[in-house]
């Protein structure tokens, strides 16, 4: 029942994040979350995302510059009053990323699910990570938008939820230029993504993001 908010500043391309105080009416001193040298990508129609499990909270976001950056999770354990250092989420294989979006199982591991590209913004995917050890590494990622006609918008951001076995990703998809929301769905933990179905009939047609 503790209202949590997290922010970005466009101006210095900052994160915060501040919590109600307890016994009070009033909110936090906000934390910064990326470190000083680090800018994270923020703008009017995509950014960071928070998710949160209990007094655990996670912070995801990407670095800039785009081409380049990477995508990091933050980590609190006393419901936002906090964070801890910096963790990589994507694989250093990985030619880019974009988009992080997190979600937190009751366990307290994060699930992050990402765009990412073969280089030069090719073939644009939604790929999802998992940690079993509280977010301090991840696993290999998985691809949850292959089974999905053409690819992924990829100006689109996404959400990732969780809840025991089960993960999903809704995304918006480009089907030659038809860009319908879909659903990617894990029932063993992130392990593969078997269910991908179109969930919108708006038949949206439009050739640019």
């Amino acid at each position: 029942g503790q209202p949590v908010v997290m922010w970005g500043q466009n101006s210095t391309k900052k994160v915060f994040v501040t919590s109600l105080v307890g016994g009070t009416d009033q909110f936090g001193v906000p934390v910064e979350i990326n470190p000083n040298g680090v800018q994270a990508f923020i703008s009017n129609w995509a950014g960071p995302d928070m998710g949160a499990s209990g007094d655990t909270v996670f912070v995801a976001y990407h670095s800039t510059p785009e081409d380049v950056g990477k995508s990091y999770v933050h980590k609190s354990v006393d419901g936002g009053l906090t964070f801890g250092d910096s963790v990589r989420v994507d694989n250093p294989s990985i030619d880019q990323s974009r988009l992080p979006t997190v979600a937190v199982t009751p366990e307290g591991n994060p699930v992050v699910g990402f765009m990412k590209f073969e280089g030069n913004w090719i073939d644009p995917q939604y790929s999802v990570a998992n940690s079993v050890d509280g977010g301090q590494s991840f696993q290999a990622d998985v691809v949850a938008s292959e089974e999905a006609l053409g690819e992924v918008c990829d100006c689109c951001s996404a959400q990732v939820v969780a809840s025991g076995d089960k993960q999903a990703v809704v995304f918006r998809n480009n089907d030659d230029n038809l860009r319908d929301s879909w659903v990617s769905i894990s029932s063993d933990g992130g392990s593969s993504f078997p269910i991908v179905e179109d969930v919108d009939d708006n038949n949206w047609l439009i050739n640019s993001c």
